[in-house]
């Protein structure tokens, strides 16, 4: 190809003002950043006009315009020379103006990012840019174009994009939507209230016109001649500009009630984006048309972009991505076939573009997320948050300011207090003046303050904690020393944490809930402060100051005041004392006094429990404690099973407790049960909790050694006690049970052992089967029977009935526990395991009862010492999975329960890991 010298002048001008767009990016970014990142926004800009040089002359020329390979990519002028005489003066001309488009395209990104990328990270996105994902696309759509015939395989097809609304624009779009997605918003940019102004919208504005200005060369320069086209596409060009920005500024109006002005800058250049694909083949009238849409799209994809949280600083996107997307469709609505000269109809044009268009996205998004993610895998994309929040022109460049020398000043000076501290002050500058008229107040609020050393001096000396607060938690930097030693906190800690951050990693859930409403409260001015008071948690609050895996407690008392300023609560001034000492020693008396109560009883209790019964039953304990300390040793890797597995065996312990009438040790064993759903709650589940828990367990043991002492003398008086209670352990531990339910409920119960034959059962299974009879009986009684006034109403006798009967088939023993309460509530049952995931929302009946074995729920709505835990039907699976026997349960509504439990007569050679596959289970 052999232009006349005009053709390769206008070729060079136009380049000149597409490189005078860069100036424009620069400006526009550095205006709409705040001030912390100018310099960061402004050196970028300049950067990628050396990156794309250098890349694109090296690569991505090559790529884009080489001689084709299957229409996919260029195969040669990699490290472009250009060839001698006329024909190579052209080649550098369209060289030229060929890397002002790619310095475009990677620079739209600069902006989309801008305030929180690392500058090493930019220049490799803009390296991948440049020497990937634009030269490739750009092949397909404009390959051979240095040759002057179409090569790439989507130009072939027809697709029009005469000056890169998708080539250049969109792509740069795709990559600016993958780079955000990656990276996410700046810190704070949701948050509800805020507002990120920019830090001068007048250069801002200038960058905008710089642009409108290069595009006259953007756009008219693509005819790569000086010939009779180029004054209507530049005047096209403006008119399209000029309807963005009036359609979006109206629409702004309308939808803020203000002219917005970088509705107007984006609108402005969104229309110029629309009108690049298609400025060389539409009427003046259309372009209007295009130039309008363009900015309602921008303004569109704008809002959509805040609604899913998606952080572009100068709306990079919504400009050029969207705005392009659009004005390459436009290609297929208005263009005049004859001017394009593809030889499609309209239809196939518009499809042709949108092929285009989706192509685009594919690529340039798909590419460019997957290489950035993998990247920012192993060298992160973000600057660190501290890093952010001084602004990037000091932490990535070194490059401070007037502004930030104040900024930082002012922030240390209210860290510290230090009334010491001056601003740096320059007279010549409008900052250097605000610095010096604040060192003159300084100086006059120094000379007329109390000497700050003295005040701090108190507070370091001072043995209760002192801390005053504000409405959003934060500590005032005025705290007693005795404050941080209290909470084991470091001044770093103090100044970065709030009051109710530093409470929540140090109190159980429930105490943590408790003081955050107690507060709420105290912040309510309506609200009688003595009222308000009355309801705190802090009059004795126990603390678990962590360490590590361990944790230090704490007991601490605070009296909470109100700080008025005018009619508004301001802040809240806690004075705290730690009474660790003084609660424990309380805590250890009244324990003491409890225990012993405790034990007067249970020497009660075992005075009149038969000795055959009290022997059998510690020596089922001792044997539970033996197994609990070896699962504390076997399974202290996986402490989460350990103490499910532990929390079955209490509760066991619990259970047969209840039912000789050994209360101290059911009540011990109860409360051991609650620490164990405190650590599961509190996340503390550890091989150090289970250390606590051991010792804890010794309290068990030594309740069952002063037992043990005891029993020699109870055997010797009933050998000669003329009449002694049943020696048959479960009918004793059924009807003593049933004793303590008449006693403290008022439930008439009555059990019918008539079917009973104990001598059916074998000796070496007889300890579970009795634990599994009396887990059934509780379970009929917390749920299945009902209160005198609800069995009456239901036309039943007064008295609820519970029938135990045992039957031996060959080699399978039956044991039957039945009632004729309410039945099981399976609605509620069903609610209870969704709650906790345990099956399925579709799951059958059947599937529902078998969870009740396995995982165990309860109908209850509060768990005391009786039941509520759902925990005796799980243990009762256990035992029966182990012994390798079957469960068969009926239940209807309104009439009772039946469970059959099935166990061969000598024990399982196998015991099941996992489950209860073996169970049958219905309902009726």
């Amino acid at each position: 190809m052999e232009p006349n010298v005009g053709d390769l002048l206008w070729i060079t001008v136009a380049a000149g003002l597409v490189f005078l767009m860069q100036a424009g990016f620069a400006m526009l970014e550095a205006g709409f950043t705040r001030s912390k990142n100018s310099i960061n926004v402004a050196i970028k800009n300049l950067a990628d006009v050396g990156i794309s040089s250098v890349g694109f002359w090296a690569v991505g020329f090559g790529l884009m315009f080489g001689t084709t390979w299957q229409g996919l990519t260029g195969r040669d002028h990699f490290l472009f020379l250009p060839n001698e005489g006329l024909a190579g003066v052209w080649e550098a001309a369209f060289f030229l103006f060929q890397l002002m488009f790619a310095a475009t395209c990677t620079t739209i990104v600069s902006g989309a990012v801008a305030e929180r990328m690392r500058f090493a990270a930019y220049l490799v996105v803009s390296t991948v840019i440049t020497v990937v994902v634009y030269p490739v696309f750009g092949h397909w759509a404009w390959g051979g174009a240095l040759f002057g015939s179409p090569e790439g395989w989507l130009v072939r097809r027809g697709f029009v994009d005469f000056a890169g609304s998708t080539v250049v624009h969109s792509m740069g779009g795709w990559v600016a939507l993958a780079a955000v997605l990656i990276i996410g918003p700046r810190k704070g940019r949701f948050e509800e209230g805020a507002r990120m102004q920019g830090s001068n919208i007048p250069i801002a504005v200038l960058g905008a016109l710089l642009l409108w200005l290069g595009w006259f060369g953007f756009n008219g320069g693509s005819t790569l001649a000086l010939d009779d086209q180029v004054p209507g596409i530049i005047l096209r060009t403006s008119l399209a500009g000029a309807a963005g920005l009036m359609a979006a500024m109206a629409a702004g109006w309308v939808l803020t009630g203000r002219a917005d002005v970088s509705h107007v800058i984006n609108g402005s250049i969104a229309g110029l984006v629309a009108i690049t694909a298609n400025c060389h083949a539409v009427t003046e009238a259309e372009a209007l048309i295009i130039g309008a849409v363009g900015g309602l799209v921008m303004l569109g994809s704008l809002r959509l972009l805040e609604r899913l949280r998606i952080d572009d600083v100068v709306g990079a996107i919504p400009v050029h991505l969207a705005a392009g997307i659009w004005g390459t469709l436009a290609v297929g609505l208005f263009g005049d076939p004859a001017l394009l000269g593809t030889g499609l109809s309209f239809w196939e044009q518009v499809g042709v573009q949108t092929l285009g268009v989706a192509v685009a996205g594919v690529w340039g998004f798909g590419v460019s997320y997957l290489l950035l993610r993998l990247i920012d895998r192993f060298f992160p994309l973000r600057v660190p948050p501290e890093a952010e929040e001084m602004g990037l022109n000091v932490a990535e460049h070194g490059a401070t300011t007037e502004l930030y020398d104040l900024f930082t000043t002012l922030t240390e000076q209210a860290r510290t207090g230090d009334l010491s501290l001056r601003v740096p002050e320059d007279p010549f500058t409008e900052v250097g003046q605000i610095a010096r008229a604040y060192n003159r107040v300084m100086d006059r609020l120094q000379e007329t303050t109390v000497d700050r050393d003295e005040y701090v001096r108190l507070l370091s000396v001072m043995r209760t904690g002192l801390c005053v607060i504000d409405r959003d938690g934060r500590i005032a930097p005025h705290y007693s020393r005795a404050f941080l030693e209290i909470f084991e906190l470091s001044e770093e800690e103090a100044a970065r944490l709030t009051f109710l951050d530093i409470l929540k990693s140090r109190v159980p859930e429930r105490t943590y809930t408790s003081v955050s409403e107690f507060l709420e409260v105290m912040w309510a001015p309506h609200v009688d402060e003595e009222v308000a008071r009355s309801l705190s948690p802090f009059r004795e609050l126990d603390l678990f100051c962590p360490h590590g895996h361990r944790f230090t407690h704490k007991v601490i008392r605070a009296e909470v005041q109100r700080i008025w300023g005018g009619e508004a609560i301001t802040h809240l001034l806690f004075v705290i004392e730690d009474i660790t000492e003084q609660a424990l020693l309380e805590r250890e008396l009244q324990e003491k006094e409890r225990r012993t109560a405790s034990e007067m009883e249970m020497f009660y209790h075992i005075l009149h429990t038969h000795p055959v019964i009290l022997d059998q039953f510690l020596q089922s304990v001792e044997e539970d404690l033996t197994t609990i300390a070896e699962i504390c040793e076997r399974e202290s890797d996986d402490p989460e099973r350990a103490l499910s597995l532990i929390y079955r065996y209490v509760h066991s312990i619990k259970g047969d407790a209840y039912a000789v009438g050994l209360d101290p040790i059911g009540e011990t064993a109860h409360q051991i049960e609650e620490h164990i759903l405190q650590m599961r709650e509190s996340g503390t589940c550890s091989e150090e909790a289970l250390v606590d828990l051991g010792v804890k367990m010794g309290e068990i043991r030594t309740l069952l050694e002063r037992a043990l002492s005891l029993k020699e003398r109870l055997l010797a008086f009933h050998r000669e006690s003329a009449e002694a209670p049943t020696s048959d352990p479960i009918v004793f531990a059924v009807e003593r049970f049933l004793e303590r339910i008449r006693a403290e409920e008022g439930k008439r119960v009555r059990v019918d052992f008539s079917a009973y034959h104990r001598e059916e059962i074998p000796l070496e299974i007889y300890k579970p089967v009795k634990d599994m009879v009396l887990q059934c009986v509780r379970n009929a009684v917390a749920h299945g029977i009902e209160d005198e006034a609800e069995r009456e109403a239901r036309g039943k006798p007064a008295e609820g009935c519970i029938r135990i009967s045992t039957s031996r088939e060959e080699e399978v023993l039956r044991i039957i526990v039945e009632d004729d309460g309410r039945g099981m509530d399976l609605a509620r049952l069903r609610a209870r395991l969704l709650e906790r995931g345990l099956i399925a929302p579709d799951a059958p009946p059947r599937e529902v009862l078998r969870a009740l074995f396995t995982h165990g729920a309860s109908s209850r709505d509060e768990a005391d010492a009786l039941a509520g835990r759902g925990a005796g039907l799980p243990l009762v699976g256990t035992l029966v999975r182990r012994l390798g026997g079957r469960i068969a349960l009926t239940s209807t509504p309104g009439r009772g329960t039946r469970i059959v439990i099935s166990l061969p007569r000598s024990p399982a050679s196998h015991i099941p890991t996992s489950g209860i596959q073996d169970q049958e289970l219905s309902r009726s």
